[in-house]
């Protein structure tokens, strides 16, 4: 390859990782809130790894009653949060990538919003084992459009 169709291969490659880059995005925060949403259910920590919250012992009474678990909180009573988190918005341009998380719905944005003013923690934040996941998709990504155009 010479020096003008490599030059040419760059720009092929920088036009189409501008073109894919919103999907790469949306598919790597979607991927987010699943590992978000996973890491609630299984274990109740915050991206910092400690427990996001305690259950009042009124409610504990009224899980164990339904013989549900009572040792974290899951913030997944009736799954109806969780199941309407997604992806808002992506936004791309000057070489940075912006995922919007949040609620698809106007009762999810105010539970999100009623949820971090009780427990004080912020809900959609990734920890660093998520980051990295993240991280090895994008890249993935990146790599397929890399061989393609190479």
């Amino acid at each position: 390859m010479n020096a003008d169709e490599f030059i040419s291969k760059m720009n092929s490659l920088k036009a189409t990782l501008e073109n894919e880059l919103p999907d790469i995005m949306g598919e790597a925060g979607t991927s987010a809130v699943s590992l978000i949403s996973e890491r609630f259910n299984n274990s109740g920590q915050d991206a910092n790894g400690a427990l996001f919250g305690k259950y009042s012992e009124t409610t504990i009474r009224i899980k164990q009653k339904k013989s549900k678990q009572t040792a974290f909180v899951t913030l997944r009573d009736t799954n109806r949060m969780w199941s309407n988190i997604g992806i808002i918005n992506v936004k791309t341009g000057n070489n940075i990538a912006i995922v919007k998380m949040g609620g698809r719905l106007e009762f999810t944005r105010k539970k999100l919003r009623d949820n971090q003013e009780r427990f004080g923690k912020r809900i959609l934040d990734v920890n660093n084992s998520e980051k990295a996941q993240l991280s090895k998709i994008i890249e993935f990504r990146v790599q397929q459009i890399i061989n393609r155009t190479f």
